[in-house]
């Protein structure tokens, strides 16, 4: 009956352990179902967000499809740009390449244009300083040569003074000796008056010779100023007509004198 006690308490220690297992398995039941029910409620929301973060991966996909599309048309379109830039590089580069050229032509012309405006300038002031030495020239030939016809004409009025007077001196030496053969009663006053006259005769004679040579100096003079006039009609022809004006008054005063 003691064992049978012992037995029966070890039972019921055993059977109340139990109940309290049962009870906390229960509890724990009830604890792992509120739990349940707790995580089912936070996992639908999830799985609901799950489902349409997924239809947002197919938007987003289809999204991003579109994207590489545009990117791959944005990049043959550049690659189109770049070309089209190259070109138009290309034709820029030519167009200045022309311009350069044009404007290197141009410039060339111009100095060609003004190395030909200063040689001109240059003979023009060459061709006044020959006009204004030849003027020069001119104006002292004309002078000389109006010296020369002075002193020709003044020379010539010598001449005809002292023949006139020779002339009249020989008149009345004539007529003397005519008076003398006349009035003389001798041979020997004829004789002395003709020596008379031959010696006046001789120094007439001496002053013909006079009158020749200042003649042939006269005329070495005309022919000197002959050939001046000549050079000077040469210098003037080649002028080409440059100074024909100057030419007509030169020939003007020169017929004046």
């Amino acid at each position: 009956r003691g064992r049978v006690g012992a037995d029966g308490k070890r039972l019921l220690d055993a059977t109340g352990r139990m109940d309290v297992m049962e009870r906390r398995e229960g509890e724990q039941r009830k604890g792992d179902d509120a739990y349940s029910k707790e995580v089912r409620g936070e996992v639908g929301p999830l799985e609901a967000e799950a489902v349409q973060a997924s239809g947002f991966v197919d938007e987003f996909e289809a999204l991003r499809a579109e994207a590489e599309s545009a990117i791959a048309n944005l990049t043959k379109v550049q690659g189109q740009l770049g070309a089209e830039e190259g070109r138009q590089r290309a034709v820029l580069r030519e167009g200045i390449a022309a311009l350069r050229k044009s404007f290197s032509a141009h410039v060339h012309g111009e100095r060609k244009a003004a190395r030909a405006v200063a040689e001109r300038v240059e003979g023009t002031q060459r061709a006044i300083e020959g006009v204004l030495r030849f003027k020069g020239e001119t104006e002292r030939l004309e002078g000389q040569l109006r010296r020369q016809i002075g002193d020709t004409t003044q020379a010539l009025g010598i001449l005809d003074a002292k023949f006139s007077s020779q002339n009249e001196d020989l008149g009345a030496k004539f007529a003397g000796i005519e008076a003398g053969l006349k009035g003389a009663a001798e041979g020997k006053g004829v004789l002395r008056a003709l020596a008379r006259t031959r010696i006046q005769n001789q120094a007439v004679e001496h002053d013909m010779d006079d009158v020749g040579r200042a003649i042939d100096v006269l005329e070495m003079r005309e022919r000197h100023s002959e050939r001046d006039i000549e050079r000077l009609r040469a210098r003037m022809a080649r002028q080409e007509g440059a100074f024909n004006a100057s030419m007509a008054g030169f020939r003007a005063q020169f017929e004046k004198h």
